[in-house]
């Protein structure tokens, strides 16, 4: 994705966040521009024209949406909240159903299925349904739990490889692994190779000298420090890739990312990635 997409995408959050829906789906369309199969693009859309009463094309953005990213838990479950304040109970708990079976930490959804089964119980007993409890209004009437667009368009991460989302705990504890692992190697290689670094300064003009300073480095460094290194170099690029992938994040990162670690020193880049840029995907 472009750089002008994601400040749009970020401009159509914020603009949702402060319901001002008009912002939100003009941001929305120009995001489409930059990309015409952007699910969350047209997640946005359908909130938007949802709380502008827009309800028909609302159901069309959403349904694009949905079938744009079969692994987006967000538009489903914005989609089914959509529906629910239709009427449509049934397609409502299906959809929020899907939303949970891709991350099952998404608890607004777990909320409305619950919401729509003490529904359906009191139905069946001909009692009044209990009514939702107060929200965010939508469409003119009370929101289920956690309505959009405050807590329906959540800022959490979404994730889109269901193996990542099942093992979040273990695949951010490769990533740190990565990073001390990196940083051991980096210091030792110093500490062995630092008693020739001044000789190969002092003699830089000295093709000869310098060639055989570099084989002599070469000759003292263990060979599983370069077999670990190597190791290191792919693991930290795929890593990175897989992680920019399940979180959406923005691809930038991967400049930085190859270029310190073909340098030995993904021990630097790699926190700041993790600390800062996958709390904000």
């Amino acid at each position: 994705m472009s750089e002008k997409y994601d400040q749009l995408i970020q401009e159509a959050t914020q603009a949702l966040g402060e319901h001002r829906f008009e912002d939100a789906l003009r941001a929305a369309d120009g995001a489409l521009t930059e990309s015409q199969k952007s699910s969350q693009a047209h997640t946005i859309r359908g909130i938007a024209l949802a709380q502008l009463g827009r309800s028909a094309e609302a159901t069309g953005a959403f349904q694009v949406a949905v079938n744009a990213d079969l692994q987006n838990a967000k538009a489903r479950y914005n989609f089914a909240t959509h529906l629910y304040q239709q009427g449509d109970r049934d397609s409502a708990y299906s959809l929020a159903r899907e939303a949970l079976q891709i991350d099952s930490g998404m608890n607004s959804a777990q909320d409305l299925m619950r919401l729509i089964d003490e529904e359906r119980r009191a139905a069946a007993h001909s009692q009044p349904a209990m009514a939702p409890p107060p929200g965010v209004p939508y469409g003119g009437m009370a929101a289920p739990p956690q309505s959009m667009p405050r807590a329906g368009y959540e800022s959490r991460s979404v994730h889109t490889l269901p193996f990542l989302t099942k093992n979040a705990g273990l695949w951010t504890a490769a990533g740190w692994l990565l990073v001390l692992l990196s940083a051991c190697v980096f210091a030792y290689s110093v500490t062995v190779l630092l008693p020739y670094f001044s000789e190969l300064m002092a003699n830089a003009q000295n093709q000869d000298k310098t060639k055989e300073l570099s084989e002599r480095m070469s000759s003292v460094m263990p060979g599983w420090v370069s077999l670990l290194s190597l190791f290191l170099t792919i693991g930290t690029i795929f890593w990175t890739i897989m992680d920019l992938v399940d979180r959406r994040g923005n691809f930038i990162w991967l400049v930085p990312s190859i270029l310190c670690t073909i340098c030995g020193m993904q021990w630097m880049v790699l926190p700041i990635y993790m600390v800062t840029a996958r709390k904000s995907n």
